[in-house]
């Protein structure tokens, strides 16, 4: 037997990608002590706080909902944006605020997709999953110096999905053969989500379980940002 170990730590000079898988479920929401909508005001505010602290820090938003997972924040667009300058606010936190909010309510306009889905109480977080390592792997090949640090961050409501267990499984071991912690923050429910406990657990994130008032979410969210996520231990057999 022999084993391997890869350590890579994050530096002052890295910049820090990033992606968040939201659980977009909307009958999981409604059970909720606070509305999807408010939540993702305070999630925003969490986004803003993580490009605040660095310059060429960057994110990537990915809803996972009933039956699909779509990119909320970036998306290609051939339409000209609105150019207008809020002194008050910094532009970039304003492009991304109104893009993920505007791409979440297209996606709940959708109702066709989630009612022909034959789980609607979980959502589709292996696509999700998928999604957000096959950015990373794009982000990750363009950066030449190896100056981007990547991580995935989900915020869960939904219970497992048998349906999805192989699936979630194989984006696991992709993620920690590339060192990409996987931190988990659920939102609702009592149930332990064990698939997401064992992502966090194998790709060396963190995770916190059933905060249900806005003012937990946002400290815990700022708390797992802060955290030194880019130790990463890598055993191969």
């Amino acid at each position: 037997m022999s084993v391997l170990k890869d350590t890579s730590t994050v530096n002052e000079e890295d910049a820090n990608l990033l992606v968040l898988i939201i659980d977009t479920n909307p009958i999981v929401w409604n059970k909720s002590n606070f509305p999807l909508k408010e939540a993702l005001r305070h999630i925003l505010v969490f986004i803003n706080a993580h490009l605040a602290l660095k310059h060429d820090n960057d994110v990537a938003i990915i809803a996972s909902h009933v039956g699909v997972s779509k990119f909320l924040y970036p998306i290609p667009t051939h339409e000209n944006s609105d150019k207008t300058i809020f002194p008050n606010m910094y532009q970039k936190f304003r492009v991304i605020d109104e893009k993920v909010i505007a791409n979440m309510s297209a996606l709940f306009e959708d109702v066709d997709t989630p009612n022909n889905y034959p789980d609607k109480a979980s959502s589709m977080v292996a696509g999700a999953l998928s999604m957000a390592l096959c950015y990373i792997n794009r982000i990750t090949k363009a950066d030449e110096i190896g100056h981007v640090k990547s991580r995935i961050l989900i915020i869960s409501v939904s219970p497992d999905s048998p349906y999805q267990y192989i699936s979630i499984m194989n984006c696991i071991f992709s993620a920690q053969k590339l060192c990409i912690p996987i931190d988990v923050c659920k939102v609702h429910g009592t149930d332990t989500p064990v698939f997401l406990q064992q992502a966090s657990h194998i790709t060396g994130g963190k995770s916190v379980w059933t905060l249900e008032r806005p003012v937990s979410v946002i400290k815990r969210l700022s708390m797992l940002d802060m955290y030194a996520q880019f130790v990463c231990q890598v055993s191969l057999i």
